[in-house]
């Protein structure tokens, strides 16, 4: 098939996925902006999806903030239960996919878990209900295990216990983490309880995920038996980085210890008014950074900045600039936003190993980046 015929092809798709959008919407039902829930509630998600495409609808998709998905409902009502929510300010957002693959994103609704502090935007803080969100990272030769220890509590019901057999060669080499964004001109307060039978030093950090792993600010400090409360630490972030890791760097040695109580508090976190959430507050520019995870393998997350709301469309490309698939074809409002590439082309095959693009373009701006996917 010659590039003309390619061109087409394409034309056409991006036509329909057009008239596509303009007949699908999805909105989340319940929960409903500000109701708050018991911490370890069985919270009910559901969404109702206007669909006049004449296209199937594939799924809907429950996400916990821009990327993170909670679970899915393939059929009318539009339903899920999350078990085991866990404390902290949630914003719930439903995906509708058609077979197609165009798709229509609702606003967020924020709601809040276990009558977490506003400003406090760490999530199961108190290691209770479970473990997530919070992940055991293990490099080089470490060896150690995480669990949730109901007899040794500092706080709530339960706490974070890490044991290391093998503290291996470096502090990061065992580490506790989860995601956590930072925003330019914010000011974060951590406080923390720990637990040791012996001193142990630890540190901990904001951490990029991704490109050149940059450490946005990191505390070492001596964990005591004579010390549980630990902060508060304040810190001044300089720059945007939505893709921070908030850590725990343990492999100092092999001293056991226990967690709880992590609190982290954005001092210039406004509550939103509106369903409109964080990840929608304003801008003054147009921007595309850069994705992560890249190199990835499975997925990426792409983010782009809107200072107006407009019509987008977000395509990847192939080394030879031919469009492979497309991302978005809808209006967004203002704000910042993500959405994850999966590795697929537009007819849901997997492509192989190389160098893509994405590209933004708006009415009157086009944004294009290099990324790598390794199968």
């Amino acid at each position: 098939m010659n590039l003309a015929k390619i061109s087409l092809i394409a034309s056409l798709v991006l036509l329909y996925s057009v008239s596509s959008f303009a007949q699908l919407s999805v909105r989340v039902t319940t929960p409903t902006y500000g109701d708050t829930f018991d911490e370890c509630a069985t919270i009910k998600l559901r969404a109702n999806v206007t669909n006049n495409t004449g296209v199937n609808i594939r799924r809907v998709y429950f996400y916990n903030g821009p990327t993170t998905i909670i679970g899915n409902a393939k059929e009318a009502p539009f339903e899920i239960e999350w078990e085991n929510a866990t404390k902290g300010w949630y914003d719930i957002t439903a995906r509708a996919r058609l077979d197609d693959r165009s798709e229509a994103i609702s606003n967020p609704v924020l709601i809040n878990i276990g009558n977490t502090e506003e400003g406090d935007l760490i999530r199961n803080g108190e290691f209770n209900c479970k473990k997530t969100p919070w992940t055991l990272s293990l490099s080089g030769e470490a060896r150690a295990t995480y669990s949730l220890d109901q007899d040794l509590v500092l706080s709530g019901e339960s706490s974070g216990a890490i044991s290391i057999t093998n503290p291996s060669t470096a502090n990061w080499h065992v580490t506790l983490f989860q995601k956590f964004p930072l925003y330019e001109g914010h000011t974060y307060v951590i406080y923390f309880l720990a637990y040791v039978d012996e001193p142990k030093p630890i540190s901990f950090n904001f951490q990029e995920n991704g490109d050149d792993w940059t450490v946005h600010h990191q505390e070492d400090i001596t964990v005591t038996a004579e010390e549980i409360e630990y902060g508060p630490f304040e810190w001044f972030c300089p720059e945007t980085d939505e893709s921070t890791e908030f850590k725990f760097l343990l492999s100092s040695n092999t001293v056991p210890i226990w967690l709880d109580d992590v609190v982290i508090i954005d001092q210039d976190w406004e509550k939103p008014s509106t369903v409109h959430s964080k990840y929608s507050s304003s801008v003054s520019r147009f921007e595309l950074p850069a994705n992560y995870p890249n190199p990835f393998n499975l997925q990426t997350i792409i983010r782009f900045n809107l200072y107006q709301s407009e019509k987008i469309n977000l395509d990847i490309l192939n080394l030879r600039g031919e469009w492979v698939t497309t991302l978005i074809n809808t209006v967004y409002p203002s704000g910042k936003h993500s959405v994850v590439w999966d590795g697929l082309n537009h007819m849901g095959r997997e492509m192989n190993s190389g160098v893509y693009f994405y590209r933004l373009s708006t009415g009157d701006r086009i944004e294009t980046r290099k990324m790598i996917l390794v199968r």
